[in-house]
């Protein structure tokens, strides 16, 4: 089972994400940064949805719209997790359905 939460810090302009699993080394794959956004993917990970999320959210698409486009380049989505935060503070995230085990998210602007 892993945990992660994501949140942006209103005064700083910041970016953090704190992973906690029984995986080794989770912290190589699950966090992604932009300068100005980040992404957590996880459950059965494709670290190329970290990739491709920083790189819509860098160019300036918002979160919701970073996401779809990421879930569009991946068959595998309905076995994925993810959480996204953009410049702005506003988050979107996706849980897939043949995820294992109890899984889901819970979302607010900038956490």
């Amino acid at each position: 089972m892993t945990f992660s939460i994501i949140a942006r810090d209103e005064i700083t302009g910041f970016y953090g994400i704190a992973v906690a699993s029984r995986f080794f080394a989770v912290g190589s794959v699950i966090p992604h940064f932009g300068r100005n956004c980040a992404v957590a993917s996880q459950a059965l990970v494709n670290p190329m949805w970290g990739i491709a999320g920083v790189q819509h959210l860098s160019s300036g698409m918002s979160a919701a719209d970073a996401l779809n486009t990421t879930k569009l380049l991946d068959n595998g989505q309905s076995q994925r997790q993810v959480h996204m935060i953009d410049q702005a503070g506003k988050t979107a995230a996706h849980t897939g359905t043949d995820c294992i085990g109890w899984a889901g998210h819970l979302t607010e602007d900038g956490v």
